[in-house]
Order: structure tokens, then C-alpha cells, then sequence
């Protein structure tokens, strides 16, 4: 992530729809009951975002759009990194006027004309309407177009938006081969949301999740993608690894005695309760209930 929060600053909130510091929306695609609940498309994969909830905005103001000269008169002020840096912080500063808000999206868009890519991906987000306090008019083919320099860079929070708005038509036409294509870029850097959305396309217990992967199905693949979400902070990925111990999807599982994928699983799901994982509470309960009725 591009910058920590604190006490000091607006709470970063990298998911649109984020509940409390887990950062995914509950969706309306149900759960996989068999017999554990899995986690759905709908609960994850949203975009990353910054100080999303535009409704709590102190800042609302008229939009606008960006004007040449804007980006002209910032660009005079610094090379882009410097001007990324300050930029950033005054995103982060939660008393920040709109003007200077104002002043630090300039700054993005001149950056991003040199070249930068956290610019550029802090500029999509201005246009995705995903920066707070932002009085960027809503266009969502240009935030795609500034997702895509930021992730020709190398950035992996654009890498995800991007494979997000090709997944869903934002802003671009739907293709899930690119839709893939950056989650597994952004995957491979580290971003544990794309492995997610990889364990998914793989998952069995999926099958509503259709993304073009070599092979189809696959339960070892899923299990691969997940623990590695897992250990790029992805809480929520615990409780779909959980499901697959417990129900033993995949040749993995199958060799591996109940016992013990039972085990791992109720570790697992522990780990995402003590996490926040509000999801991961009813497996536990779920899984109590079946050991009552052994």
C-alpha cells in the first residue's frame, strides 16, 4: 500500500465498500454451502481506492475538470516524484482544504504526464470517484486510461484496478483474458486481493467465477493462490482456504487425513475471526454444529 494510516491522518480505506480495516464488501452472490460457507466474488475484489466515502466528504463541492494550464503550472513546480511526494501528503492530511486538494490532484496529473506511476494511479482514482474530497467530474474510461499507465509501470494497486475494470466493464469493454492478465501480474508483486480472485477463478467451490484460466478448475491451484493471498495480508482468503481443508477439494486434500484438514481449517478460521473476519465466525459455529451432530 502507497502510505500507512495513522492517528494523524484519514483512515485509509483501499476497497470501495470497505467494512471495518478488511477492506471488502459483502455482496449479493450468497455463500457456497458445502457444508462450510465460501466466500463469494461479491465479497471481495473491489477496487483499491483511498478515503473512499464520498457521502462523508467534508469537501463536497461543484466538479470540474482537469485543464491544461493546471497541469502546465504544477509541472513547473518540481520533477514528478517530488511532486507525487507532496501530493501524497496532502491527500493524507485530514485537514486538508479543498483547495489544497485541489492543488495536490493538479500535481498527480502533471506528475502523471512525466511519467509517474503512483501519480497516475492516484489520478484514476480522482476520476473513479475513489479519492475523497476529489471534485473530479466521474469518468470512468479515463480512470481506466490512468490505471493503465500506472500499471505499464509496474504499479500493483493499478495492476488490480485495472484487471477489476476489465472484469466488470468499467470504464473499458469486458475482457477476461486482460481481466487475468493483470491479476496475475499484481498477484505475482505481492497484492493479495488479485491471488484471491486467482484461488477463486481456480476454486471448485466456484463455479459461478469464470475467468479464461489454462486447464479450468482446479482444486491444487486454488489452494495455491489462496495461501499465497494469505500471506499478502488477505485475511479473508483464511476462510476460503478453511472451506477447502474442511470439505478436502482437490488431490492435496484428498490425501490428507479429515482429522487433520479439520484442524487446519478451524486454525484457519480462528486466525481470520481474531482478524475481524465476520465470515469466519459462522464457519466456526457451522463447524461446531457438525462435530454436535457426530
Amino acid at each position: 500500500r502507497a502510505a500507512a494510516a495513522s492517528t494523524q491522518h484519514r483512515p485509509v480505506n483501499w476497497l470501495r465498500g470497505a467494512s471495518g480495516g478488511l477492506g471488502a464488501r459483502v455482496g449479493s452472490d450468497g455463500w457456497i454451502l458445502s457444508p462450510m460457507s465460501a466466500m463469494g466474488p461479491g465479497q471481495t475484489g473491489s477496487k483499491s481506492t483511498r478515503m473512499a466515502n464520498k457521502t462523508a466528504s467534508p469537501w463536497a463541492q461543484p466538479q470540474r475538470h482537469f485543464s491544461s494550464a493546471d497541469s502546465t503550472a504544477a509541472a513547473s513546480e518540481s520533477e514528478p516524484a517530488m511532486m507525487y511526494a507532496r501530493a501524497v501528503s496532502v491527500i493524507e492530511d485530514e485537514h486538508a482544504s479543498q483547495a489544497a486538494v485541489s492543488e495536490a490532484i493538479d500535481l498527480f496529473a502533471a506528475a502523471s504526464a512525466k511519467g509517474h506511476g503512483g501519480a497516475s494511479f492516484y489520478l484514476g482514482l480522482a476520476y473513479d470517484g475513489l479519492l475523497e474530497g476529489s471534485d473530479v467530474e466521474l469518468d470512468t474510461a479515463a480512470a481506466a486510461r490512468c490505471y493503465r499507465r500506472a500499471a505499464d509501470t509496474g504499479h500493483r494497486q493499478a495492476q488490480f484496478n485495472l484487471g477489476y475494470a476489465y472484469k466488470n466493464g468499467d470504464g473499458v469493454e469486458v475482457d477476461l483474458d486482460e481481466a487475468l492478465k493483470w491479476y496475475g501480474m499484481a498477484a505475482e508483486q505481492g497484492d493479495g486481493r488479485s491471488a484471491f480472485q486467482l484461488g477463486l477463478a481456480y476454486d471448485p467451490l466456484h463455479e459461478e467465477v469464470v475467468l479464461p484460466v489454462e486447464g479450468g478448475k482446479d482444486g491444487d491451484l486454488a489452494l495455491g493462490w489462496y495461501r499465497k493471498a494469505v500471506e499478502d495480508g488477505h485475511a479473508k482468503a483464511m476462510v476460503n482456504l478453511g472451506v477447502m481443508h474442511w470439505t478436502g477439494v482437490g488431490p492435496q486434500m484428498a490425501v490428507m487425513p479429515e482429522d487433520e484438514r479439520r484442524r487446519i481449517a478451524m486454525e484457519l478460521w480462528t486466525a481470520a475471526s481474531e482478524a475481524g473476519v465476520s465470515e469466519a465466525d459462522r464457519c466456526l459455529d457451522q463447524a461446531a454444529d457438525v462435530w454436535k451432530e457426530e
